[in-house]
């Protein structure tokens, strides 16, 4: 009896190539799994790194993912196919700004994406010593940046103290707008407030009618600058900046013999200036802390009686 001879091998049962399938399909899976992890901490790594090594996020980027499609590649040509798909959601190069590739943004301490400063980064803002403010002038106090991200006011430099008690500070003083002087008509390079130049014009004509000659200014109001270049520390001869009554309009030094204490017109405007609106202070009696016998201001400045 014949017996039927096979050239060929019999193929494999179905069930054998349905499972030969499936590990090649894990395998790849695996592959791409194992690829895309790699890259997600590359990307993390780079991310935190950053700020202190610039470019070097792009470059990690980019050595993981030629390496990770090098690998996924080894898998064969559907695994690499794969590999290079799942090498996108990873992809740290989606992080990069196009007007910032070297994250220069986090360098200058911007917080990434809102082109604000982070609390205490060399782009927070800490006050400018040479503002306004910080002279003492008008202006808005500058705040200091805590580490924490809060906020301390700095020193309230709108909000000044004079040395002596009975001197005022005032923002306006030295800051007087022109419409509210006026210029003395007997000594027009000097100016007062506008609401005490009449009776300061009526004490000079008495005084004129009495000497035969005009009161001699030397100063009257002064602004702010002025009364800066004046003040020296370690003298009494000008309050500071901010405290002087000259900066409010309001005082007059005047010559002409005036600046002498017991002088016949020192002693002829004691007895009549105050009649006209104008005074001889405390401060500034022989006996006060400050004598001088030339300084005279209206009845409305702080320190007057």
């Amino acid at each position: 009896m014949l017996t039927e001879t096979h050239i060929w091998p019999e193929p494999p049962p179905r069930h054998a190539r349905l499972s030969e399938r499936k590990v090649l399909r894990r395998r790849r899976t695996i592959d791409v799994l194992a690829m895309v992890a790699v890259v997600a901490v590359a990307t993390g790594a780079a991310y935190l790194l950053g700020p202190f090594q610039p470019g070097a996020e792009v470059a990690a980027s980019s050595a993981v993912v030629g390496g990770g499609e090098a690998a996924a590649g080894g898998s064969g040509a559907q695994g690499s196919g794969a590999g290079a798909g799942g090498s996108a959601p990873g992809d740290s190069g989606a992080r990069t700004d196009p007007q910032d590739p070297a994250g220069t943004d986090e360098l200058a301490g911007n917080v990434p994406g809102t082109g604000a400063s982070a609390p205490g980064s060399p782009g927070a803002f800490t006050g400018d010593a040479g503002s306004d403010a910080a002279t003492g002038e008008m202006g808005v106090a500058p705040t200091a940046t805590a580490d924490d991200g809060t906020s301390t006011p700095a020193p309230d430099a709108t909000a000044g103290t004079c040395p002596e008690a009975d001197q005022v500070w005032s923002a306006e003083n030295g800051h007087l707008d022109s419409s509210e002087l006026a210029a003395i008509p007997f000594a027009p390079e000097h100016s007062v407030r506008a609401d005490v130049v009449d009776g300061l014009v009526a004490l000079n004509d008495a005084y004129a009618a009495q000497f035969g000659a005009n009161m001699i200014i030397n100063s009257a109001y002064r602004s702010y600058e002025e009364q800066e270049a004046l003040y020296d520390p370690s003298s009494d001869t000008a309050a500071p900046p901010g405290c002087s009554n000259h900066g409010t309009g309001l005082a007059i030094d005047i010559g002409g013999g005036v600046e002498s204490f017991g002088s016949a017109e020192y002693d002829w405007l004691k007895a009549n200036a105050e009649g006209h609106g104008w005074v001889h202070p405390p401060f500034a009696e022989p006996d006060g802390r400050n004598p001088e016998p030339w300084h005279w201001q209206s009845v409305q400045a702080p320190n007057s009686y």
